[in-house]
């Protein structure tokens, strides 16, 4: 059996995510089940392709990635595997595999065929996650599963707005320690800062200097840093940036040039 991670939007508190378990254990019991989240925000694909891009390049070759986020956004009950360097990815064609793979190009998409009775989705995405569990067990081609896509529902990730002096960005995701996480890259201001001093704006709070870690500031001081995800971070040394500082999904932050 293949390692099995699981990324959902389906949270703790009820019994939907033991009962997915339970359907793949049923199956087999030697399955290596691994939880990437369960506390995705709901319908949250954006969240969601934050996290598991950053999460599956650390998993060995063959592993397959479940993406139970959002699926009943899909008119057509269509679902897709794709096959990305050796490991594969399982979810609904709701637009969650253009933000997770919109920096890629070697991708494969399948698909997959589903003969289902039911009108429950989930009840058929159940059906189709076993399906895929047995092609990928047993090193089968995807195209068992059905036939290779090309084209799949499209979300869009809003870009910064770059100027000769100024990167315009915004807040897209808040992890648990209430840090500010935006949509600007390291990529992005290595490529627009040309030696040129600058400062980070947010909510009239400014700062001039980028920290390579959360403890090169005093505890309860902010700073920001490129993750090691490589996006623009806000932070409070064992504080909680987003609240204190008035941080939330979509607030602007700027970085000015001089």
């Amino acid at each position: 059996m293949p390692i099995i991670t699981l990324t959902s939007d389906l949270g703790l508190k009820d019994h939907y995510v033991a009962a997915l378990k339970g359907s793949i254990l049923s199956e087999d019991q030697s399955s290596v089940i691994v939880d990437i989240s369960h506390l995705i925000q709901p319908y949250n694909i954006l969240e969601a392709s934050y996290i598991v891009k950053n999460t599956y390049p650390t998993f060995p070759e063959g592993t397959l990635h479940v993406l139970f986020i959002n699926i009943g956004d899909n008119d057509k009950n269509r679902f897709i595997i794709a096959e990305h360097k050796k490991q594969f990815f399982v979810g609904s064609d709701n637009g969650i595999f253009s933000l997770l793979f919109s920096e890629e190009n070697e991708v494969k998409y399948y698909e997959i065929e589903h003969t289902s009775s039911s009108t429950a989705v989930s009840e058929i995405f159940l059906d189709v996650l076993i399906r895929v569990i047995k092609v990928v067990s047993s090193g089968s081609e995807l195209s068992g599963l059905g036939r290779r896509v090309h084209e799949l529902s499209q979300k869009s990730v809003i870009q910064p707005v770059i100027y000769s002096d100024v990167i315009r960005g915004t807040v897209f995701y808040i992890d648990r320690f209430h840090n500010a996480i935006t949509n600007i890259t390291r990529k992005i201001f290595n490529g627009n800062i040309k030696d040129r001093k600058y400062s980070v704006i947010f909510n009239r709070n400014i700062l001039v200097k980028l920290s390579e870690d959360y403890a090169d500031v005093p505890e309860g001081e902010m700073l920001c840093m490129f993750n090691s995800a490589g996006y623009l971070e806000i932070a409070i040394n064992k504080g909680k940036a987003s609240s204190l500082l008035g941080l939330e999904l979509g607030s602007n932050v700027l970085i000015e040039f001089e």
